[in-house]
């Protein structure tokens, strides 16, 4: 009887001593280590979908082993992927079959500055028609289109200009709406500057999903405000997108550190439908493991 006695003093001790080093832990932490302590062990609900893009698909063929390891390291769901006139043309959906048992959803990614300048979207709407016939023809279907129209890159653009581009951007939607295909307009974080009635226009009138190129480093929660909001009103997904030509002059070091200010972006704005994007495979592949690597 003594000694079941003394048995139970120690487990009292025990789970006394369990307690009070869960309360200083808590103590002493501050709320971002607590944070990253608490969620060490599970992904961030940030990332229940995240996107990758990548541009050229031979350079893919030639690395499909780095890329699924790409896909896998950051629980990408979504592929934003260049397509070839080739590809096209073969209506060969192997590799889209290849990344649905990934769990990964391909849709086509395009665009030059100059199909902001046409009078008629033609470029644009050439690009729906491909990704048509294709899903019309082959075994797997492409989910839907990305545009990554720059008119911006042109050193002399206008303003004339970029309400031509908006005007393309909604003759493209229009056209893809009428054929039930989903559509992602890509845009600057600052394109508002330009026009205040440049953003309200493409969000609402010009695509499905907005995916802002959101690169500069040290204000990226604060340059997607005004996105955020109108992508909320008209409740349309909308992605911070992080250049990964990582630990160069304006860019994050390390992915642990794009993951940790998408993290308190998401964390800030608590909107369900904001989702974290990487530009582009083509650099993460070079990286190699060290810089996949998505400890914090």
């Amino acid at each position: 009887m003594k000694t079941n006695g003394v048995n139970r003093f120690i487990l009292w001790l025990a789970a006394l001593i369990i307690g009070l080093s869960i309360i200083f832990i808590v103590l002493w932490m501050n709320q971002e280590e607590l944070h990253l302590y608490l969620n060490k062990s599970q992904p961030h609900k940030a990332y229940a979908e995240s996107i990758l893009y990548s541009w050229e698909m031979s350079a893919v063929e030639s690395k499909q082993d780095q890329l699924l390891k790409v896909l896998e390291d950051l629980q990408v769901t979504i592929l934003y992927q260049e397509f070839s006139g080739k590809f096209f043309s073969k209506e060969d959906s192997t590799f889209i079959s290849q990344m649905k048992d990934q769990g990964v959803e391909v849709f086509h990614l395009c665009g030059t500055p100059q199909w902001a300048f046409e009078k008629q979207a033609e470029s644009m709407l050439l690009e729906i028609d491909k990704v048509l016939i294709f899903n019309r023809n082959a075994a797997e279907s492409i989910q839907g289109i990305v545009f990554d129209v720059e008119p911006y890159i042109k050193v002399d653009y206008t303003i004339d200009d970029l309400n031509q581009y908006v005007s393309n951007l909604k003759k493209a939607y229009a056209y893809a709406q009428s054929n039930h295909l989903y559509m992602v307009a890509v845009i600057p974080y600052w394109l508002e500057r330009q026009g205040d009635h440049l953003l309200p226009d493409i969000i609402e009138n010009g695509c499905d999903e907005v995916s802002v190129m959101n690169y500069y480093i040290s204000k990226t929660t604060e340059h997607i405000a005004e996105e955020l909001e109108l992508a909320g009103k008209c409740d349309k997904w909308i992605n911070s997108v992080y250049e990964m030509n990582l630990d160069q002059d304006g860019t994050f070091e390390s992915i642990g550190k794009v993951q940790q200010d998408f993290e308190k972006m998401y964390d800030q704005y608590r909107y369900e439908k904001l989702r974290i994007a990487y530009h582009h495979f083509g650099d993460l592949s070079l990286e190699g493991a060290e810089k996949r690597a998505v400890s914090k």
